[in-house]
């Protein structure tokens, strides 16, 4: 098996807003402002199942609850 270099992650101060990106071993550190709070960017993968399913969940535990307190 090939050892791959794991790929960089970009992330966004959360200061000045600059993007950085980092390799696994890098210091958490902006870059432009030395700021070290950084916030992983969002990926694109689409959510839409997950949150399907919330509301699923979300709709039986409203009728349940309703069940509970009307006795129906």
């Amino acid at each position: 098996m090939d050892s791959q270099q794991p790929e960089p992650v970009s992330y966004i101060c959360g200061d000045c807003g600059a993007e950085n990106t980092l390799k696994p071993g890098d210091v958490i550190q902006c870059r432009e402002c030395g700021y070290r709070i950084l916030y992983k960017k969002r990926t694109r993968r689409s959510m839409a199942l997950p949150s399907f399913h919330m509301k699923i969940v979300c709709c039986c535990i409203y009728v349940i609850v309703l069940t509970f307190f009307f006795q129906i």
